[in-house]
């Protein structure tokens, strides 16, 4: 629970199951927090290889850096590795809920929106420097996390969870998703700048 673990911890690092390490030198963490500590991110990710589909706005998640930057300031950030403010979390664990939500689908659409009104100075990143692989696989369970599951019963998950916030807790998650700060649909959608290399 984020009291607990803000009484003893800055951040919080989520990695995924499906996600590996390739090196010490595409992946550093310390990079990673002096970077956040130096542009005031609240929510950090490096850049993952073999990010699922990755379409439209998504493909942020696997867009190498700009020339003489570290990465992007993104109003997206999908969940594989992040490191998180303990405000920034607080708000990403007010959103679980598994008993109506398994999948854990629907966090990277509402999560801009939610810690904008939550968060204070909340700004998320992609450390485009820093590399972590995807390898998840449906086939094989040797590669991560082997999930069946079909994609309309996630998206069930996501619509009830919406309507159980609106209803129990009125926020409009669905709204969220539907208002996505994007400029456009395309891999830069999200981009709000980049890192000047520190």
């Amino acid at each position: 629970k984020p009291a607990e673990l803000g009484q003893l911890y800055q951040y919080v690092m989520i990695f995924l199951d499906d996600c590996k390490i390739q090196d010490a030198q595409t992946f550093n963490l310390a990079r990673i927090l002096q970077v956040m500590e130096q542009q005031n991110l609240t929510v950090a990710s490096p850049m993952i290889v073999g990010a699922n589909k990755g379409v439209g706005f998504r493909k942020i998640m696997q867009t190498p850096p700009m020339p003489g930057t570290e990465g992007f300031v993104s109003t997206f950030v999908e969940i594989f590795v992040m490191v998180m403010t303990m405000p920034a979390y607080t708000a990403l664990w007010e959103l679980f809920c598994p008993e109506i939500n398994p999948y854990a689908w629907g966090y990277d659409f509402w999560y801009d929106r939610y810690a904008l009104e939550r968060v204070p100075g909340h700004k998320m990143g992609i450390i485009a420097t820093s590399k972590v692989d995807h390898v998840q696989s449906a086939k094989d369970s040797t590669l991560g996390r082997t999930d069946k599951t079909d994609e309309k019963v996630k998206w069930k998950a996501v619509l009830r969870q919406e309507r159980h916030y609106k209803k129990a807790l009125n926020i409009p998650l669905n709204h969220y998703r539907a208002h996505m700060r994007l400029a456009n649909s395309s891999w830069n959608g999200s981009v709000q700048g980049y890192i000047p290399i520190v």
